[in-house]
């Protein structure tokens, strides 16, 4: 092996090196999106079933009757309906960032290497083929999670403006509380 083989080695080890280390920070940033996705479609089931319960509850109890006119009842079951609907699509955005953005690609597996070994390749194109295809991993993974992010920040929008709807839902029925009391 001459010198200059020995540097080119030296070189793609280091390069290889590298590529697992951000094949490893890949897997981590993937398995702590997964979390914080499903972290929130819990808070958003919580969240869901509080606003039904306690929405339902006022508008029952302060709607029912002949005390407020029909089209405050009516506007006021639009405005429910709306923010449960923006809920629903918050956590229907966090369900498909979570469960239905493609498979995570995995490293070269074990038989794999075995089998590698056992051959006559060469180390320079040993490593030069295991650079091309965890850097092909590492691509299709960063998109991956990319997708995952994106679809995540739709839920995080969906969910601010329920919050907005909620606060304003909540003003508006004390609003018509002190008006027709």
């Amino acid at each position: 092996m001459s010198c200059d083989d020995e540097k080119i080695i030296k070189k793609d080890t280091l390069l290889f090196k590298l590529m697992l280390h951000q094949y490893d920070d890949e897997i981590s940033r993937n398995e702590s999106i997964d979390s914080k996705n499903s972290q929130m479609i819990a808070f958003l089931g919580i969240m869901l079933t509080i606003q039904l319960t306690l929405f339902v509850n006022v508008l029952s109890t302060y709607l029912s009757g002949d005390k407020w006119p029909l089209i405050i009842k009516v506007s006021s079951c639009i405005f429910l309906i709306f923010n449960l609907l923006l809920y629903v699509a918050s956590i229907n955005k966090f369900i498909n960032a979570y469960a239905f953005s493609g498979e995570f690609k995995n490293g070269i597996r074990p038989s794999a290497i075995f089998k590698k070994s056992k051959s006559k390749i060469s180390e320079e194109k040993l490593l030069k083929n295991l650079l091309f295809i965890y850097s092909s991993i590492i691509y299709h993974n960063h998109n991956l999670i990319e997708n995952k992010v994106k679809k995540a920040n739709g839920g995080f929008k969906f969910l601010k403006l329920a919050g907005i709807v909620s606060v304003l839902f909540i003003v508006y029925i004390l609003v018509l509380m002190v008006h027709f009391n």
